[in-house]
């Protein structure tokens, strides 16, 4: 496979899972069926990254403004780790 193959597949994932980020926010702005398994899976599939961030700004009070900042900090650290592996798959 090669590099900029590979290289295109991480973006797409990472593409993906962004989306899915954004989705899961707007979705928290609409009053929607939350058992919809649709939701569910998004929910499922989003949540691992979200609830690290989540308890860290919980441990530091930052969650008191009533704005949860989880999925910006999320989206922050899957930028820096989609670029690290691209610069590692260029590296190779």
């Amino acid at each position: 496979m090669s590099a900029y193959s590979l290289i295109q597949i991480i973006t797409i994932l990472f593409q993906v899972y962004k989306l899915m980020l954004f989705a899961r926010i707007i979705s928290s702005w609409f009053p929607i069926n939350r058992s919809h398994q649709l939701y569910r899976l998004l929910y499922s599939s989003t949540e691992p990254v979200l609830a690290p961030f989540r308890d860290l700004f919980y441990k530091y009070g930052l969650m008191r403004s009533g704005f949860d900042f989880s999925p910006i900090a999320a989206l922050f650290a899957l930028n820096f780790i989609e670029r690290f592996l691209i610069r590692l798959v260029i590296g190779m």
